[in-house]
């Protein structure tokens, strides 16, 4: 029963690191960015959903997952914001200033995050009807988790299905592979990263405003998320969202699995072994970085 319920949960968990990774992956996968500021995004997402559901008396998920995509659609139009001022001056330059110029850009986000809503705890009420839990033969699932696990899925397929099977998701994926072909083609490359820009950010403040219920909320939250994030791309395989979410299921099964036995050392521990085991990621992309 016990490994049951550590299958269980590690799976919560796996979904719950995918939903904060998702965004990240689409980034690097087609910009071949790695943005530092995205877990400060994530934590702008939930941030904007606790305000939101902190007016209202009570809230079903219906009006739950509509604040969340509310949030999704505030923090897309500001990664427009920072595409305009920040990544596009970024394409083409070292990855290392790359990478200090979205550290930097985080700071800035969570200095804003603070400046707006102060340095207090802010805790966030899980929908009506999914304060309790549910049963699966002999283990006990708490209904929000399950919740988390059905928009994970959902999510992975959705993204999955535009990237592999929509025109528009096959034309992001050859832009990441070769820029300049596609502009010789008559497609307009630039536009395309808007998209992808926008659907990341997106991304970021959806999964934010999701488990925002599941986190307390402070102006350091994101540096606790971006952790998670990168661990997810880097084991995954950089750019893959399959590889992403099977990263997030296992990492999450060995973060569930260590809490029983070395609580702050087991998600660093299951990175390092599959690392070891699998450097060049779990379900490395087909596209080679520019």
């Amino acid at each position: 029963m016990l490994n049951l319920f550590v299958l269980t949960n590690g799976i919560a968990i796996g979904f719950a690191f995918f939903l904060t990774a998702a965004g990240l992956t689409i980034l690097f996968g087609i910009l071949r960015m790695l943005n530092f500021a995205h877990g400060s995004f994530i934590m702008l997402g939930a941030y904007l959903a606790s305000t939101v559901l902190a007016l209202m008396p009570g809230f079903g998920l219906g009006m739950f997952l509509l604040v969340a995509v509310g949030a999704g659609l505030i923090v897309g139009g500001l990664g427009l914001v920072v595409d305009r001022i920040v990544f596009r001056r970024l394409q083409g330059i070292d990855e290392a200033a790359a990478l200090i110029a979205t550290f930097a850009l985080m700071l800035v986000t969570d200095g804003i995050v603070k400046l707006i809503w102060g340095a207090q705890y802010v805790s966030v009420r899980t929908p009506d009807g999914l304060g309790g839990a549910m049963f699966l033969g002999p283990v006990i699932v708490p209904s929000f988790s399950a919740l988390i696990v059905v928009v994970g899925v959902v999510t992975f397929v959705a993204l999955d299905l535009f990237l592999n099977r929509t025109w528009t998701g096959k034309s992001l994926q050859a832009v990441a592979e070769d820029r300049w072909i596609m502009g010789v083609l008559g497609h307009n490359p630039r536009r395309l990263e808007i998209m992808a820009v926008f659907l990341a950010f997106f991304l970021a403040g959806f999964a934010g405003s999701i488990l925002a219920p599941n986190q307390i909320l402070t102006p350091s939250l994101g540096n606790h998320l971006i952790i998670q994030a990168f661990a997810v791309v880097v084991v995954g395989g950089l750019g893959s969202v399959r590889g992403a979410l099977l990263a997030a299921l296992l990492l999450g099964i060995a973060e569930s699995w260590g809490s029983l036995y070395m609580p702050s050392l087991s998600l660093y521990i299951g990175i390092i072994l599959i690392l070891i085991l699998r450097p060049q990621g779990l379900i490395p992309p087909r596209l080679a970085p520019r």
